[in-house]
């Protein structure tokens, strides 16, 4: 797709909107969240790894 706004480029490469649906919405925010939660212990997870004995 180009990035031309032209009459004769719209009518070769159709626009198409679309939007989450509230479920989707809602999934998203909790998916960023894990996310988040993941990215901001990786310090813990580091730290938690270096103290961790292996048992033979």
């Amino acid at each position: 797709m180009t990035g031309c706004s032209c009459a004769r480029c719209a009518a070769r490469f159709p626009h198409v909107d679309y939007s989450l649906t509230e479920l989707g919405a809602e999934a998203a925010a909790r998916l960023r969240a894990l996310a988040d939660l993941f990215e901001g212990s990786t310090a813990q997870v580091e730290r938690a790894r270096a103290s961790y004995r292996r048992v033979p």
